[in-house]
């Protein structure tokens, strides 16, 4: 989806499971960069059909470095 968010779809015999990766801007970072991140995990996990099992992980808050 972008260089923080990789979504992924697999097709299960009878369920669905989407799979969320996210690498989360750390509380250091501009508020208008977290901001912008929730609306497009936001927008991204919206389009993800209700029967779908959704798992959303990844590196929450973490820095490099």
């Amino acid at each position: 989806m972008n260089e923080r968010i990789v979504r992924a779809r697999f097709y299960g015999k009878h369920l669905n499971t989407t799979i969320i990766q996210i690498y989360v801007p750390t509380n250091e970072a501009d508020l208008e960069e977290k901001e912008e991140f929730y609306e497009q995990l936001s927008k991204i996990s919206e389009k993800v059909p209700r029967q779908d099992i959704l798992i959303v992980m990844g590196d929450i808050n973490a820095k490099v470095g």
